[in-house]
C-alpha cells in the first residue's frame, strides 16, 4: 500500500452504533474526550392537526456519561412512516453543550402540509391513532458530536421511550 494511502486511512474517523449511542474513534488515537454519547427518542406528540397542516414533535434525550463536556449539533431529522420519508426537520440545535454526566432533552418540531402526508398514506384517522402511528414511525437523525457526524435511525415504542 502506498504511504499516502496509509496516511489517509490513518486519519479517518470510524463511527459505530452501540446500544442507542455511539463511540467516536480516531485510528491511532485514544477515544476523543466525550466520545461516548447516548441518544434515545423520549416522546412523540402531535401539536396541531387540521386539513391544512400537521405539527408534531419528538423529544430527544442526550446523555453524556463522560468526564468532559460535549458539543452537540442536530443537523437534520427525517420522520419515516412505514419506511418512507414523510417529513423533514432542520432543527436549530447547533453548538448545544452537554456537561459531564448531564442530560439534555431538545425537542424537534415538524410542520408538514396535510396534503403531503396524505400522499404518503397518513390520513387524519391514522394520525389520530397515536399508538399505531408510533409503531409505524422511525426517525433518522444526523447528529454531530465534537465535530464528528453520524446518522442513526431510531423507532418509538411506548415501553422504552414514553
Amino acid at each position: 500500500m502506498e504511504a499516502s494511502t496509509k496516511k489517509i486511512l490513518g486519519t479517518l474517523a470510524a463511527v459505530a452504533a452501540v446500544g442507542g449511542g455511539f463511540y467516536l474513534i480516531k485510528k491511532g488515537k485514544k477515544l476523543l474526550a466525550g466520545a461516548k454519547m447516548n441518544f434515545a427518542l423520549l416522546g412523540f406528540r402531535i401539536h396541531k392537526m387540521n386539513l391544512q397542516e400537521v405539527q408534531f414533535a419528538v423529544k430527544l434525550r442526550c446523555y453524556n456519561p463522560t468526564k468532559a463536556p460535549i458539543t452537540l449539533a442536530v443537523n437534520q431529522v427525517v420522520a419515516n412512516y412505514k419506511g418512507s420519508a414523510v417529513a423533514y426537520s432542520t432543527p436549530d440545535i447547533k453548538g448545544l453543550t452537554i456537561g459531564a454526566g448531564k442530560t439534555q432533552e431538545p425537542e424537534i418540531v415538524f410542520q408538514v402540509p396535510y396534503l403531503n402526508l396524505m400522499g404518503k398514506g397518513l390520513t387524519l384517522s391514522v394520525l389520530s391513532n397515536t399508538q399505531q402511528l408510533k409503531a409505524d414511525m422511525t426517525f433518522t437523525m444526523t447528529i454531530s458530536v465534537n465535530g464528528e457526524t453520524l446518522t442513526t435511525t431510531q423507532s418509538l415504542s411506548e415501553d422504552e421511550n414514553m
